[in-house]
């Protein structure tokens, strides 16, 4: 049986920002058949960061 799941990270939690990502899975029989994951600014921006500081 096809359907999906999706799971949200938002940015904003009371607690403060963190990350902000979406997963999205598409899914055939239980399996993960296609997952694709969403970057929002900050978190883009972190992991852009990241890369640039790892290549220095």
């Amino acid at each position: 049986m096809p359907g999906d799941a999706g799971r949200e990270y938002p940015r904003e939690t009371p607690k403060g920002d963190q990350t902000d990502v979406v997963e999205s899975m598409d899914l055939d029989h239980g399996l993960i058949t296609h997952h694709r994951v969403y970057w929002g600014w900050v978190g883009f921006n972190k992991l852009h960061n990241a890369i640039n500081k790892a290549r220095q």
